[in-house]
């Protein structure tokens, strides 16, 4: 339900994104309730939306469906958080949000992924951090404790390079 945004939400802008449809309703009428004031929501104004508009965005909770990424600015996140998310979308839908990451990273950019790394079945044939180093995300932190301790492994990774991300 975005538990991540009740966390980071007094930080600066927040991108909240689901690509689940009715998981989207459902963070839609929380941040509605929970945050009316900075709420800047793709469901109800998706005409309103353009990356120009969203640079100009301050101290607010942007709230797009997944296949919306590309209406965030490039090179203008410092982190990105993804608790239980990649291996739970399918590989089409992994690639190009893996792509998009990219783009939306800024340089030292910090990736943080927790999930089911080992002993999981995804949705997908893919392991999520072998396409993110494929992408140029260095592995700069890995949990070695066990996987049930904490529900996943907690990872980061950072973008040190900037050039030469090409979208799908």
């Amino acid at each position: 339900i975005g538990r991540q945004s009740f966390m980071w939400n007094e930080k600066g802008v927040l991108y909240s994104i689901e690509a689940n449809e009715a998981l989207y309703i459902l963070q839609n009428k929380i941040y509605s309730f929970l945050f009316p004031d900075k709420l800047k929501e793709y469901f109800y104004k998706p005409k309103d939306f353009n990356q120009k508009s969203l640079q100009e965005s301050n101290d607010l909770l942007v709230h797009l469906p997944t296949w919306k990424l590309d209406l965030i600015p490039s090179d203008s996140l410092d982190l990105i958080v993804c608790v239980q998310v990649l291996n739970e979308i399918n590989e089409k839908t992994l690639r190009y949000v893996i792509k998009q990451f990219k783009r939306v990273a800024k340089k030292n950019c910090l990736l943080y992924v927790r999930d089911m790394e080992i002993g999981y079945s995804p949705g997908h044939n893919k392991r999520a951090a072998r396409l993110l180093l494929k992408e140029g995300f260095e592995l700069i932190f890995k949990y070695n404790g066990l996987e049930h301790d904490i529900e996943g492994i907690p990872r980061l990774f950072v973008l040190s390079e900037r050039d030469n991300y090409n979208l799908l």
